[in-house]
């Protein structure tokens, strides 16, 4: 059959009749296949140098291997899908399956008149923030695309995910993962985390209903964002008979205080903390750059200064904090985030640690005030002395 898909969403991953193809270790030529395969046209050999590749380079030449290398991973017997000349490259990709554009083709056509099924099996195949860990941050206008390519796939994957938790209202337990994996990508969208509450209420659920309510209540607040309404809204609401989901109906009612995270106990050992950073190296930047901040922000992570220290808007933080999420390394409760529990370091000698490894312009001593008593704020700034 030889039948080929390629999927965007997460690690650049080929399979070949539902199998895996090994890929180059380039990472640029990897780079290269998602750039051409995302374009219906084709470019100058020219425009595709000056994108990858810098004059020391030989970019003609550099082209020319990862050209070789993606001609065996692409084309089959019968079908030749990298069509290049002297001038321009360009891929055919009419009878190539690739998932990030299949999504957006499914929420282009509309997300109401589609089967669920459909939208499910498309839903599914979101495996993370687009070439998650090729975004060449040191290749500027490939990086640049990228992040914007990246932000136009998180909206359309929430605008599927969102569509699937309101057609699915009357299956709450089916709709339950769809809304979970909606807040995981907008932990800031207000509405989202409200039908995540209303599903956990209709299960019978109120402990993870009420942590959701929570956790939803302070994010909102450390960014500064406003509450709409919609959150207490569900908090409120009763489960309707045969576990629908009701409308967000109930008198006001007034919010209770939200208990602060507590401090990390102190340091019991001075072993240094190697298990931890082992494996980062791939990690995307964003999500490094996240995990670096965080180590400084601990033991109390609070998102708005994490978002403020790194940069990255409400969007692009949560993308990268499900990536952490998903390797093991943080985890997000009532409290906000935090470092998993089966590291078995100290909060503080992960900020010892990671500190380091931040820019010298980020470097700056304004965090140290906002560090709470014990952590690494105290150590740091005697190390430094």
């Amino acid at each position: 059959m030889n039948a080929l898909t390629l999927n965007l969403l997460g690690d650049l991953e080929l399979r070949r009749d539902g199998l895996p193809v090994a890929l180059p270790p380039s990472r640029k030529t990897r780079a290269l296949l998602a750039y051409l395969a995302l374009h219906s046209r084709p470019f100058s050999r020219e425009h595709l140098c000056d994108l990858f590749w810098e004059l020391p380079d030989d970019p003609r030449g550099s082209l020319r291997w990862s050209l070789s290398k993606l001609r065996r991973l692409v084309d089959t017997p019968g079908r030749c899908r990298l069509l290049a000349d002297r001038l321009s490259v360009g891929l055919d990709v009419s009878a190539l399956d690739i998932d990030v554009t299949a999504l957006q083709r499914l929420v282009a056509g509309g997300l109401a008149e589609a089967p669920v099924d459909s939208l499910e099996a498309i839903a599914l195949r979101y495996r993370g923030p687009l070439l998650e860990g090729l975004d060449l941050p040191n290749v500027h206008d490939f990086h640049s695309w990228c992040l914007a390519e990246r932000e136009g796939a998180m909206r359309a994957q929430s605008l599927l995910l969102a569509a699937l938790v309101e057609r699915l209202r009357e299956q709450p337990e089916r709709a339950l993962p769809h809304a979970q994996a909606l807040v995981r990508l907008s932990p800031y969208d207000e509405a989202a985390r409200a039908r995540l509450v209303g599903l956990l209420q209709a299960l019978h659920r109120p402990r993870e209903a009420e942590q959701q309510y929570r956790l939803g209540m302070r994010l909102l607040g450390e960014a500064g964002i406003p509450v709409s309404g919609a959150l207490p809204g569900a908090r409120r609401a009763r489960p309707a008979p045969g576990g629908k989901v009701p409308p967000g109906e109930g008198s006001a009612a007034p919010f209770p205080s939200l208990p602060a995270a507590p401090p990390a106990p102190p340091p019991e050992s001075n072993e240094a903390p190697s298990a931890l950073l082992e494996g980062l190296t791939d990690l995307d930047p964003e999500s490094l750059e996240v995990l670096r901040w965080a180590a400084v922000l601990a033991p109390r992570i609070e998102v708005a200064s994490l978002g403020r220290y790194s940069g990255l808007s409400g969007g692009r933080l949560g993308a990268a904090l499900e990536v952490a999420e998903r390797r093991g390394l943080i985890v997000t409760g009532e409290g906000g985030p935090r470092f998993v529990d089966t590291c078995r370091v100290p909060d503080d000698q992960i900020a010892y640690r990671s500190y380091p490894l931040l820019a010298a312009r980020e470097r700056f001593p304004a965090w140290a005030a906002t560090t709470a008593p014990g952590s690494f704020a105290r150590r740091s700034s005697a190390s430094m002395a």
